[in-house]
């Protein structure tokens, strides 16, 4: 989730919850919370890192709250936060940071995924314009050294228009797929490269530009159906944004909603009736 700021009291950038903790960035730092409580800086850093009001990744898998990816804006380069396995959650005793050998100056944090290729992997999609990497971060499978991870490889990096603009960066799991959305379409691609697929265009009856998508809810991952929402500044109607229902893999949309709401800025969905 992103908070606007408001005057005085708790003024977060950006919150991850999972379940009943998680992390907020406030004041170019992230912090923990845990059970409503929110802890002083996650890693004392001799660099006096900040990540502005950028996005970061926390993995939340097999090594959960152990592994922290965010664009440094006072040293202009991305940086790794970690700890070894059996530490708190969303507690950084080392950087990681010599584990990226290339230059991703300007390069912010879209998302991230744990998935497993070799053993434990995280990877981290990151962009500056139009230039987009895919990184991909091997984890040890020793537990000699905490299983700390111990390789970077970038799996892609490429100039993509179609990132420009992006909304919405999103993985599918068990497909192994990142979808996004620009302009009236979905786009995906795969996490072994920048394959990048259109999967489906809105019908062309003026409903605006898409600010808002997701998939249905699926604890496993298992989904069915992707819920659009696009806003058209020109309408003269009261309500100027829309709505559009697709199965998965569908390419015409099971149902349509024109101009029923503000505009939408993001969106989850429960179990759908279809």
């Amino acid at each position: 989730m992103i908070f606007d700021p408001v005057a005085g009291g708790f003024q977060p950038s950006r919150v991850k919850i999972n379940q009943n903790q998680g992390t907020t960035s406030i004041g170019k730092k992230i912090r923990a919370i845990a059970n409503g409580v929110v802890s002083t800086d996650v890693y004392n850093d001799p660099l006096n890192y900040d990540f502005g009001k950028g996005d970061y990744y926390v993995n939340e898998g097999t090594f959960k709250g152990l592994f922290l990816v965010g664009y440094d804006y006072r040293n202009e380069k991305l940086r790794v936060f970690a700890s070894k396995y059996g530490a708190a959650e969303n507690t950084y005793q080392t950087t990681l940071d010599h584990l990226i050998q290339e230059d991703f100056k300007g390069h912010e944090v879209l998302g991230g995924v744990e998935d497993y290729i070799t053993w434990v992997n995280s990877f981290v999609l990151t962009k500056n314009g139009d230039d987009v990497a895919l990184h991909r971060f091997d984890f040890s499978q020793s537990s000699v050294n905490g299983y700390l991870p111990n390789k970077h490889i970038v799996v892609a990096r490429k100039k993509m228009p179609e990132m420009m603009n992006q909304i919405g960066i999103r993985y599918r799991n068990g497909a192994g797929f990142w979808y996004f959305a620009s302009g009236r379409k979905l786009y995906r691609f795969s996490n072994s490269g920048f394959d990048v697929q259109e999967v489906l265009t809105l019908p062309n009856d003026g409903t605006g530009d898409i600010t808002a998508w997701n998939f249905d809810y699926s604890p496993a991952g298992q989904f069915k159906y992707i819920i659009v929402a696009t806003y058209n500044p020109s309408s003269t109607k009261e309500f100027k944004g829309s709505v559009y229902t697709y199965a998965i893999n569908g390419t015409t949309p099971l149902n349509v909603e024109t101009e029923v709401t503000h505009k939408v800025v993001d969106l989850k969905a429960g179990y759908l009736p279809y």
